[in-house]
C-alpha cells in the first residue's frame, strides 16, 4: 500500500521528499487506499524504499514486461499492427531495443553510486549516477533500466545489458540499435548469432577514405518534396554499402554509407550560423576588454563577468565560451579545417546483418532519438534525480519508483491519446490531473464528479485491457 501512496507522487507532485508526506495527506489517495493519514510521515517514504529490495524490484519489473509484451506483441510486426505504423520486413520477426546511457545529476553525498561523472556533455563534472536504459521502439517502454556508477564507462554497459535480457527474455530475438561508443568487438562476437545489431559510425580518417571510394556505388533510395521559399524542391538521400572489419570483430560486417542532401544544406546553415554568433561574441568580449588605457589582461573576476554577461548568447549560438576567451588569449589557435563543408550531410551506419538493406538500416537508426525524448521525458516531467539520497539501496529503488511511474503514464497514453504524440506533463495534466482532489490543496482546481468519473472511466479502460480478468 506503500508503495502504491507513492507511485502516483511521482508523476503529479516530483519534488523534494521531504515535502512527500505532507503532499501526500492533502490528496485523496490515502482515502482512496484506506490509509490513516496521521500514520503517515517522513518515514514513510524511507520504509518503502527499504520494502523495494532489488529481489522485489526484478519481480515487479518482469511481471510488468511480459504484461506489456503480451498486451502489444512480442515482435515489430505486432507493436506496429497495434501503434499504426509500418515496418520493414527484416525486422518484423524481432524486437527492436534503443539501449543508450544517461548521467543523473545527485543532490546527495558521494557513494558507491554517486561518483563524479567525467563526461564531455557534462563539464561541470558534477556528482552523479549513470543510467542505462533498455527501451523498446514505438512502444516507447524501457524493459531494463539498471542503475550504475556515475563514472562508469559507456563501453561496459552493453555486455551487461545484453546478458539480462537474454537471461529475462531467452527465447526472444532483438535488434539493437545503439551508439558506436558503446559496442566492443567482444560483445558482438558473443551476441552476433542471436542478436542483429544496428550501430552509429563516426566519420574517422579512414571512414572518409572508404567513403571517397564507395562514392561511385551510390545510388538514391529515398526522395522528399519539401517547400523551400514557396516552391517546391526534391531532396534525395544517397546511400552504398560495403563489407569490411570491424576490430577483432570475427564476422563480416556492413557499413552502409549515406549522403542527405536536406541534412547536408541543414548542417552547413547550421555551421554558418554559429560562426557568425562565435564572431559577435567574440567582438562582444573585446570590447569588454578595452579600456581607456588599452586592453586588459582576462582575470578569472573578468572571465567569470564575460560568462555571466554573455553565457545565455553563447548558449543560443550554441558556441563555448572558454574556448573563445582562450583564443582572445592567445593560448590556442582557430584550427583551418580544409573542405569543411564537404562532409556536412554525410554520415555511416553498421550493421551485422548483410539482408538488412540500406533503407531499412536509415529509417531505423534514424527513429533512435526516441530514447532521447524518453530520457528528456524521465529529467524534465519526473524530476528523475535522487533526493539527498546516499544510501545504494534507497537509491536504486527510489530509481525504480520514477521508471514505474515513467511506465504508467507511457501506457495509459498508448491506449487513450488515439496516437497523438504529447509530452508526459501535458499528458498527465489533461487527462490524469483530475483524478480525485490530487491538486485541491493548491487551491486552482476542485473537484468535479463528471471530470472524475472520466478519468476513472480512462483508468479503468486501462486496467480492462492491461490486466484482464482470468477466465473463469
Amino acid at each position: 500500500m506503500r508503495v502504491l501512496c507513492i507511485l502516483p507522487l511521482e508523476f503529479f507532485f516530483p519534488s523534494s521528499i521531504r515535502t512527500t508526506s505532507e503532499k501526500l495527506k492533502k490528496t485523496v489517495i490515502p482515502e482512496y487506499l484506506s490509509i490513516d493519514k496521521d500514520q503517515i510521515n517522513q518515514d514513510t517514504f524511507y520504509r518503502t524504499l527499504d520494502y523495494l529490495t532489488e529481489d522485489v524490484q526484478s519481480e515487479v519489473r518482469e511481471s510488468v514486461n511480459k504484461r506489456i509484451l503480451d498486451k502489444f506483441g512480442w515482435n515489430m510486426k505486432d507493436i506496429s499492427d497495434f501503434c499504426d505504423l509500418e515496418i520493414s520486413e527484416e525486422l518484423a520477426d524481432s524486437l527492436l531495443i534503443d539501449i543508450d546511457p544517461t548521467v543523473i545529476h545527485s543532490e546527495g553525498k558521494a557513494c558507491s553510486l554517486v561518483r563524479r561523472c567525467y563526461n564531455p556533455t557534462n563539464p561541470l563534472k558534477r556528482y552523479g549516477t549513470k543510467l542505462v536504459l533498455a527501451h523498446v521502439r514505438n512502444l516507447k517502454i524501457p524493459l531494463l533500466f539498471p542503475l550504475k556508477e556515475g563514472n562508469a564507462a559507456d563501453v561496459k554497459q552493453m555486455e551487461p545489458t545484453l546478458k539480462n535480457l537474454e537471461a529475462e527474455f531467452p527465447k526472444v530475438k532483438f535488434t539493437i540499435v545503439g551508439d558506436r561508443i558503446m559496442f566492443t568487438a567482444k560483445v558482438l562476437n558473443k551476441y552476433r548469432d542471436k542478436y542483429n545489431f544496428i550501430i552509429g559510425g563516426k566519420m574517422t580518417s579512414k571512414n572518409k577514405r572508404e567513403w571517397e571510394e564507395a562514392k561511385p556505388k551510390m545510388k538514391v533510395i529515398k526522395k522528399k518534396k519539401v517547400k523551400v521559399n514557396g516552391k517546391k524542391k526534391i531532396y534525395q538521400i544517397w546511400a552504398a554499402r560495403i563489407e569490411r572489419e570491424f576490430e577483432g570483430y570475427d564476422g563480416p560486417i556492413y557499413m552502409h554509407l549515406f549522403y542527405d542532401e536536406e541534412r547536408a544544406e541543414r548542417e552547413k546553415k547550421d555551421r554558418e550560423w554559429r560562426m557568425e554568433g562565435e564572431k559577435k561574441i567574440q567582438e562582444k568580449i573585446v570590447k569588454m576588454l578595452n579600456s581607456e588605457k588599452g586592453r586588459k589582461k582576462i582575470t578569472k573576476k573578468l572571465e567569470k563577468q564575460i560568462k555571466e554577461e554573455l553565457g545565455d548568447m553563447a548558449a543560443q549560438y550554441d558556441v563555448n565560451i572558454n574556448l573563445v576567451i582562450k583564443r582572445i588569449n592567445g593560448k590556442t589557435k582557430i584550427k583551418q579545417e580544409k573542405d569543411s563543408d564537404k562532409w556536412n550531410g554525410k554520415f555511416i551506419v553498421y550493421c551485422t546483418n548483410k539482408k538488412f538493406r540500406s533503407k531499412t538500416i536509415l529509417e531505423n537508426y534514424r527513429k533512435h532519438n526516441e530514447i532521447e525524448d524518453t530520457i528528456k521525458q524521465l529529467k524534465r516531467c519526473y524530476k528523475i534525480h535522487p533526493k539527498y539520497l546516499w544510501n545504494e539501496k534507497r537509491l536504486k529503488a527510489y530509481k525504480f519508483l520514477n521508471l514505474m511511474a515513467y511506465i504508467f503514464v507511457a501506457v495509459a497514453m498508448l491506449f487513450l491519446c488515439d496516437k497523438e504524440s504529447i509530452s508526459h506533463r501535458r499528458f498527465i495534466e489533461e487527462r490524469l490531473q483530475a483524478y480525485g482532489e490530487l491538486k485541491k490543496y493548491y487551491g486552482k482546481y476542485r473537484f468535479e464528479s463528471r471530470d472524475a468519473n472520466r478519468i476513472i472511466t480512462d483508468l479503468q479502460k486501462i486496467r480492462a485491457k492491461l490486466f484482464p480478468k482470468p477466465p473463469p
